[in-house]
Formats: structure tokens, sequence, C-alpha cells
């Protein structure tokens, strides 16, 4: 009888998906995972002991900004350390990103480019469309360059951002001709535009302050709104950073009616952080929603466990602290932004999982499965079964971890989450068959990550 061999054996682990767990090995061979099953008299390059651990699909950050001071080169390492494997950026011809693109279709040609000679991640994208944009050439343009994602602002018209309704139907009539997702950031301008220059008369200035400026019930209209328009038009919307419990009760009764395809998402720093961390940290982290209530934080813990919230992501960058300083007195002239990208794993299974808030399957789900589907990488990516890419991100559940102070492997010299204790953590991950996080450091080196093209692989998700 001929013993099988394999490149890499994942043995004994117990191999998690969203619909539960098995104790099972995995064999990889040429990039794919080869079998899954009883491999103990199977031989292999490398045996992973998976014992007493947790075997994931490859992780997915699904909203990042490698743009401020982060390049992807950067960026895909910050996240290489933290077990993710694959990474979906926004890129735009937006010039407060420091674009110095022509336009949105040429922004996506730069980005695949540089990001195919630097990245250490695979990486997809989603692209942003400025105010003003040619619908039907920007959507088509990025369909055949094979982004399926974009995203409009209901808000920001000083960065050019601001796309108002007549813009988001044309936009998302497009978007689902050609069966792409919108994604938005809902928060409506009037009411934070009005809301700013009130406390700016009163002299609130502080970052205390902030939140008022960015109420809960901005968001929650704005959630409304475009749902509204995406159900008119029969488009798929992705609504990004949500940070409310107004929000989440408006997504809810969307998929009550349950006419188009909502997803929900939200970030580590909504579930992590309150308002009352600004006392410590100040503009450090002032982030657009701001940071709300413990209520809303808790609220956010329930529709994770629930599903009402689909992925949770970093919507992070690479930020300083000469960066965010407080020059003039006013928080309103502070950068938005938020580092700790790194910390999203440990954080969410340690204060989810350990926490008892979640189960270990709910982190295949948000983290894995649910960012493939929806933005048409899976089953190349986000599952692990037998002709998927051999993306798996192994995590010991036992392990603790004292989160540092920055960031490895980015320009962030600051960590909104330092000093906390994690239990839980990734200890090894590979993509494509080839090892990327073992022993605490990166085995890849920059150039390693490819370009995926969303759709190639299967359908989008629940369409």
């Amino acid at each position: 009888m001929t013993t099988e061999q394999y490149e890499t054996i994942v043995r004994d682990g117990l191999l998690v998906a969203p619909g539960g767990m098995r104790a099972a090995s995995i064999g990889v061979r040429d990039g794919r995972i080869a079998a899954i099953g009883d491999l103990d008299d199977a031989r292999a390059d490398l045996v992973v002991d998976a014992r007493g651990k947790l075997v994931y699909p490859g992780l997915i950050d699904a909203h990042s900004h490698p743009v401020y001071g982060d390049d992807l080169a950067a960026y895909s390492q910050v996240m290489a350390y933290s077990g993710v494997t694959t990474i979906i950026p926004f890129v735009g011809a937006v010039p407060v990103w420091g674009s110095s693109a022509g336009d949105g279709l040429d922004a996506i040609d730069v980005f695949i480019t540089d990001g195919e000679a630097s990245s250490v991640l695979d990486f997809s994208m989603h692209t942003t469309f400025p105010a003003g944009v040619d619908a039907a050439r920007e959507v088509d343009g990025m369909r055949e360059r094979g982004v399926v994602s974009g995203k409009m602002f209901t808000c920001f018209p000083e960065r050019g951002l601001y796309h108002d309704d007549r813009s988001i139907y044309e936009l998302m009539s497009r978007l689902a001709a050609r069966g792409c997702v919108a994604m938005v950031h809902p928060e409506n301008d009037a009411i934070v535009a009005l809301e700013q220059e009130r406390l700016i008369g009163l002299g609130r200035t502080s970052i205390q302050d902030y939140p008022r400026s960015r109420p809960a019930i901005a968001e929650a209209e704005a959630v409304f709104r475009v749902c509204s328009i995406a159900e008119t038009v029969g488009c798929p919307v992705y609504l990004v950073h949500l940070s409310s419990r107004e929000a989440i009760e408006v997504v809810r009764w969307f998929r009550r009616r349950n006419r188009v395809p909502i997803y929900a998402e939200t970030c580590t720093h909504y579930l992590a952080l309150t308002e009352d961390d600004f006392a410590e940290l100040g503009a450090l982290i002032k982030i657009s929603p701001p940071l709300r209530a413990r209520e809303d934080r808790e609220a956010l813990w329930e529709a994770l466990a629930d599903g009402t919230i689909d992925v949770v992501a970093t919507d992070g960058s690479g930020q300083t602290r000469a960066r965010k300083a407080d020059v003039t007195g006013n928080v309103f002239d502070i950068p938005y932004g938020i580092p700790g990208s790194q910390s999203m794993v440990p954080l969410v299974f340690s204060e989810g999982v350990t926490g008892g808030r979640l189960k270990p399957s709910d982190i295949a789900r948000i983290f894995a499965e649910q960012p493939a589907r929806i933005f048409g990488l899976y089953p190349r990516k986000g599952v692990l079964a037998e002709g998927a890419d051999a993306d798996i991100t192994v995590i010991d559940p036992a392990a603790t971890t004292v989160l540092p102070d920055s960031e490895r492997g980015g320009i962030s010299d600051y960590n909104p989450y330092a000093g906390r204790t994690t239990t839980g953590a990734a200890v090894f991950s590979m993509q494509r068959g080839h090892r990327i996080l073992d022993g605490g450091e990166i085995h890849a080196r920059p150039g390693a990550g490819v370009f995926l093209r969303a759709g190639d692989s299967g359908d989008l998700a629940s369409r």
C-alpha cells in the first residue's frame, strides 16, 4: 500500500467552520487542500502539530486603509503577524488618502502592480467613489479589473467624498446590474455638519465633545436611507463600521423585510473601546463614527452573536502620535484614523470566545466565510475544503498575550489596546500552502501575495 505524501500536514486539530467543529487533519499539496480526515499514516515535508488547537480557514481583514502612513507592504506585515492571511483594503483616487492616481481605475491598476511586488499577503480590494464620478465608467471598469465592491459616503463633502441620494441611486443601479456590492459609510451629513458648527460656536471642542457632533441617530438615519435605496434598485449593500444600537435596529428591520441582501460590519475598536476611553487616550482614538457608550458596545456583541453583524474588520491604518497631536485645541482639526489592527484577532477571540460571548464557530463566520462570500473570494478562500486554497490559521485558545505598545511591521507608534491581557492567539498560518506565521515570526517575503480577482472563484454571497 502506497503511503500518501503531502507537502504539509496540519495534524490532529479541531477544524472550525460556521456550522461547528470536528477533529481531523489537513493534507496540503500544490498550494491547495488535498485531503481532510484521518491522515495518521500519511507523510509530509512539514508536519504542524495542532493538537489542542483550533484550525480555521485563513482569516481575512475585510476593511483597512494602507494609505495614510502604511503602504500595502507594511500593512500586510502588520496583519500577517496577527494570523490574517488575506486583506481587502480600500483604494481610490482620493487626495486626502495621498493618492496621486488620475482616477479610480488608475488607482486600482497602481495598487495591483505595487501590491504584487510588495505584499506579504494575498489581497483583493474595494474601490472608493469620490463625488461626481461617472457611475457606468467607474463600475464597469472596476468589474473588468476584478473588483466587485465600491464605497460611497453620505458625509465628508469637504473631503470630496459626499454622495447625495441621486448619486447613490445611480451608483447602486450600476453596481446591481454588474453583480457588485455597494458599500456605504452611513452618517447623515447635515446632522454632522450642523452639530459640529453648533459645538464650535459654544467653544466645545475637546475630544469629549466629539461624539456629540456625530450622534448615533445620524448613523441610523443614513442606514435607513441607503437601505431604502438599495431595496428600490435591488442592490446588495454592505454597511461599514456600524457603531450604534440604533443602527443595528435598522439593519434588523430591513433584514425582516428580506427584499435585498443587507450586510453589516463592525470593527475592533467598537467592540473593545467606548467613549469613556477618551479620558485616557484622547484624540489617539478619534475615528468616524466615534466611539459610543457601553450600551452600544454590548448591543454590537449581541448582534455579532445572533448573526446580525456579518463581519468584524479593523478599519485600520498606520497612525503616529505626532499625526494625532492636538495642536490647535480644536478636536475637529485632528485627523481621523486608528491603529491596533494587529490586536484584532486576539482581542475578538479573547473578549468573544474566551469571554463567553461567541462560539469558536463564530470566528470562522466573521473572519473567514462571510467576508469571502460577500466579496467574491469563496470557495477559493474562507473555507477548509478539498480544492480550496491552503489558507489556514491555527489558534491556540490557551495562549496568553499582553498586547504590546505598538505594532510590528508598520509605522504606528502606539496601540490603543496596549497592556491588555488576552487569551487565545494565532500561532501558525499559511497561505496557498506556504508558511506565513510560525514561531511568532513571518516566513514570507514581500511579493509573496497575489492579487485576487473577486468573483472568479464562485458566486457572490447569498444572491
